[in-house]
């Protein structure tokens, strides 16, 4: 500590270094837990002093490159990349969820492309497994300053209603859909006001019901300027909602309307009506999407999913994930008790059992 520096700065800093320490343990853990063909691979892990590094399998982009590419030619995917792209996506989410861990930050720089168009899904440090609490409060509870971009942040987890689950995944992997239809464009701008981002939710999913809309109204505390905004998507004022016409647009720029493409399109209708919408109660889970038979038949057939799905048991894994993790229950106890030094090289030493030690001399 500084000279003049009280004990509460100190342990400030330290409850921070913890926490920041937790959260890459939690990291390594899911990443050398989790081995499905549509997530990123720890190949390896290692410590160099106080340094950690990562190797995985080399990509080439991620999918917000490609999509600012996009928007700037004022080009669009076509039918058969969002196809490919969005199947990679649902089928690495289903994995996920099949072993209990909400990802949290579900954007397009967290989903990772190489020249053949392979995705997986990167980026675990938000991530949560749903399966353990620590006392009273459950691990996937979300802070709106922790969540990744709120362009893709579901209603309910910003306005305090719930936390990050499941369903909150489904509404950011709907938004990544509509921005691939868009052509990069996004389906909801990052907004600077509370009354701007409900601005944006009228303005493109329409009213959701009074009941729901006044339980999201309560939640968040109400006020008058956003009491006016909440009017304003209840009263339906804004026209036809943006994400009915996603579709159909994307369409438009089409050179040719051919009726299997009709057909795959009805189907991307479905999916994004039933992830991004209010009703975070009944959003499709990522395996009833890819059930969706007008879009992913031939690709269920292709990557035979059934097969993927049954060699990775979801429940085998969530028994290991809780073991590994059983770790931190005990740190944050302990940092409830103040004892932040010795959690911290507890932490510590747990993390350097788990990767490779390089000497600290070795250039």
């Amino acid at each position: 500590a500084s000279e003049g520096e009280d004990s509460g700065g100190v342990a400030e800093r330290k409850g921070a270094a913890l926490s920041g320490m937790t959260r890459v343990a939690r990291e390594i853990c899911i990443l050398q837990t989790l081995s499905p063909p549509f997530l990123l691979r720890a190949n390896r892990v290692w410590a160099h002093g106080y340094d950690l590094y990562l190797a995985s399998q080399l990509l080439t982009a991620d999918l917000a490159a490609v999509l600012d590419r996009i928007r700037h030619k004022a080009s669009h995917l076509s039918l058969e990349h969002i196809e490919f792209i969005s199947f990679q996506m649902f089928a690495g989410l289903k994995y996920l969820h099949d072993c209990g861990i909400v990802h949290r930050d579900l954007v397009p720089r967290n989903i990772f492309v190489d020249l053949k168009c392979n995705v997986v899904i990167g980026d675990f440090g938000l991530a949560r497994p749903s399966f353990l609490e620590r006392g009273s409060v459950k691990w996937g509870q979300v802070k709106p300053s922790e969540v990744g971009s709120t362009r893709f942040v579901a209603p309910e987890v910003l306005l305090g209603k719930k936390r990050a689950s499941f369903s909150s995944d489904m509404w950011a992997a709907g938004c990544i859909v509509a921005e691939m239809f868009r052509g990069g464009r996004p389906l909801f701008p990052a907004p600077t006001s509370i009354e701007a981002l409900l601005d944006g939710y009228g303005r493109v999913l329409g009213s959701p019901g009074e009941g729901l809309l006044d339980k999201l109204y309560k939640c968040q505390g109400g006020g008058v300027r956003a009491g006016e905004a909440f009017e304003r998507i209840k009263s339906g004022g804004n026209g036809v909602p943006l994400i009915k016409t996603v579709i159909e647009e994307y369409l438009e720029t089409l050179p040719g309307r051919t009726e299997g493409g009709e057909g795959t399109a009805k189907g991307f209708e479905d999916i994004l009506q039933n992830s991004v919408t209010f009703d975070y109660v009944n959003r499709h889970s990522a395996g009833k999407v890819l059930g969706v038979d007008a879009v992913y038949h031939s690709l269920r057939t292709e990557w035979e999913v059934g097969k993927v799905a049954a060699s990775l048991d979801g429940k085998e894994v969530q028994s290991e994930l809780k073991r590994k993790m059983a770790l931190e229950i005990e740190l944050h106890k302990m940092k409830q008790k103040g004892e932040l030094d010795t959690a911290i090289e507890l932490l510590r030493g747990a993390i350097l059992e788990n990767v490779e030690v390089l000497p600290v001399a070795l250039q």
